[in-house]
């Protein structure tokens, strides 16, 4: 993950606000807060698609075998269509299982180690340098997140609306095959 050099312009550091530093720390954090609500919501919405293709996926594994049992399903055609069905629901699913378990993630907030790397940064020095310096550090961290977390949901959403397609694409062989079928 690259740094964020948020600050390297910045020639006279004097003229920089706390107030308006501590409004942009605010926005940094509501902002990261977001981001990880819309990586909830993706992982909500492939568990609930999971959730959808388990019954279907087994549905469609009864109707081959027992159709298969009684022996209509001798046509070679319609049984490699179904079974290129069961494949494919198999495939699809264990790539929405592949977005939501092995997520990275950032921790929230920042460990005191990470934060007092520097003894001067504790002392009260009558100006506004050290609060600053803090506080400039923590819309870095929170830049830092914010690419982490974006760039996340956006592979994650692209690999979700690439398997919700593909769900698509495997109904419809799935109707058409079983529309065959009967008539």
């Amino acid at each position: 993950m690259k740094k964020a050099d948020l600050f390297t312009h910045i020639e006279d550091w004097s003229l920089i606000n706390i107030d308006n530093a501590r409004f942009i720390l605010k926005e940094a954090s509501v902002r990261v807060n977001y981001l990880l609500e819309i990586g909830s919501k993706i992982s909500d919405r492939v568990f609930t698609i999971l959730s959808l293709l388990f019954p279907i996926e087994a549905a469609l594994v009864a109707f081959v075998v027992i159709e298969k049992m009684k022996g209509q399903l001798s046509d070679r055609i319609i049984t490699n269509l179904l079974f290129f069905v069961l494949v494919s629901l198999v495939i699809v699913m264990i790539f929405l299982g592949k977005i939501v378990l092995p997520r990275l993630s950032i921790p929230a907030g920042r460990e005191p180690k990470e934060i007092c790397l520097q003894k001067e940064l504790l002392i009260d020095d009558e100006s506004k340098t050290a609060n600053l310096a803090i506080i400039l550090n923590e819309i870095e961290n929170c830049q830092n997140k914010i690419d982490f977390y974006n760039s996340q949901n956006v592979r994650r959403t692209s690999e979700l609306k690439l398997c919700m397609l593909s769900v698509l694409a495997i109904v419809i062989i799935a109707i058409s095959t079983i529309l065959v079928y009967n008539f």
